[in-house]
């Protein structure tokens, strides 16, 4: 337990929410992204298999 540390991070966090309103929308925003680019892994993968049993 640090309380120093503590301490210092709670005014960081209520005195600037713009930030941390802005990070939680960098997260999802990459989180979306991964998952687009996984679905898309996928389908390529799919039709490589497709390509290469025919």
């Amino acid at each position: 337990m640090r309380p120093s540390g503590f301490s210092i991070a709670i005014p960081v966090s209520s005195a600037r929410p713009d930030a941390t309103s802005a990070q939680m929308e960098l997260i999802t925003s990459t989180r979306v992204s991964f998952g687009v680019s996984t679905q898309t892994a996928c389908t390529r993968g799919s039709r490589t298999r497709a390509a290469m049993s025919s």
